[in-house]
C-alpha cells in the first residue's frame, strides 16, 4: 500500500511541477526545480522497484532536497504529503 501512495505522490508531483516549469527560472531560483522533481521521481521509481536500504536513502535525500527548495510547485499540500512520505520511509 505504501508503494501505491508513493507512486501517486510521484504522479502528483510531476503533474504539479509541469504546471510551474515556466515560472521556475534558474536565474531567479537557486534550485533547479525541474531537476529536483526529476531526481525525486527517479528515486521514487527506483525505490518502488527495489526497496533496498540504499534506494530508500536515495529517496530520502531526494525528498529532503525538494522540501528544502523554494520551488513554486511545492504547495502546502504537496509539502505535507512529502513530509509524511519522508517520515514513513524505513531507512536506517
Amino acid at each position: 500500500m505504501k508503494k501505491v501512495i508513493l507512486l501517486l505522490s510521484v504522479v502528483a508531483l510531476l503533474a504539479t511541477t509541469g504546471a510551474f516549469i515556466s515560472s521556475c527560472d534558474d536565474d531567479d531560483n537557486p534550485f533547479n526545480c525541474t531537476q529536483l522533481a526529476l531526481d525525486y521521481s527517479s528515486a521514487a521509481s527506483t525505490y518502488i522497484t527495489d526497496d533496498s536500504n540504499a534506494n530508500c536513502l536515495a529517496l530520502k535525500d531526494a525528498i529532503e532536497d525538494y522540501l528544502d527548495s523554494d520551488c513554486p510547485a511545492l504547495t502546502d499540500a504537496l509539502r505535507a504529503t512529502l513530509q509524511d512520505e519522508l517520515e514513513a520511509l524505513p531507512c536506517y
